[in-house]
C-alpha cells in the first residue's frame, strides 16, 4: 500500500474540489491545451510543436516552446497509458507521433518528435 501523508492527501482532495485552489501554472495549462489542440487541427493534424508555438505567439497568444512541447507530449501520454479498450480514444496529438511494435508479447512505444 502506498503511504501519503494526510496533510498531502487533503490538500490534493481540495484542489480537485475547488480548482481555483490550483498553481497557477495549472491553470493555464488547462487554458493552453484547447488552444494548443485548436491550432493543430486547424493545420491538418500536422503541425510540430515548434509550428503550434510560432503560430500561437503570431495570433498573440504569448507562450514558451518548452510549454508547448511539455503539454502536447502530456496529452500523448495521458493517452497511451490507458488500456487498448481506451486507447480507440487516442489524443489526436499521438496518432502519428508513435509506433508501437511487440516483441515475445511485451509491447514497446518509439515516441517521435514532431
Amino acid at each position: 500500500m502506498l503511504q501519503v501523508a494526510p496533510s498531502a492527501y487533503r490538500r490534493h482532495a481540495a484542489r480537485r474540489r475547488n480548482p481555483d485552489l490550483r498553481s497557477a501554472r495549472a491553470k493555464r495549462d488547462d487554458e493552453l491545451v484547447w488552444q494548443i489542440e485548436r491550432v493543430w487541427e486547424a493545420n491538418l493534424q500536422v503541425y510540430g510543436a515548434d509550428k503550434v508555438w510560432k503560430q500561437l505567439n503570431r495570433e498573440g497568444v504569448p507562450v514558451a516552446r518548452c510549454s508547448v512541447e511539455r503539454l502536447m507530449r502530456r496529452q500523448c501520454q495521458h493517452h497511451t497509458q490507458m488500456s487498448d479498450f481506451q486507447r480507440s480514444e487516442m489524443s489526436p496529438f499521438c496518432r502519428f507521433k508513435e509506433s508501437s511494435f511487440s516483441l515475445s508479447g511485451v509491447h514497446f512505444l518509439l515516441g517521435f518528435r514532431g
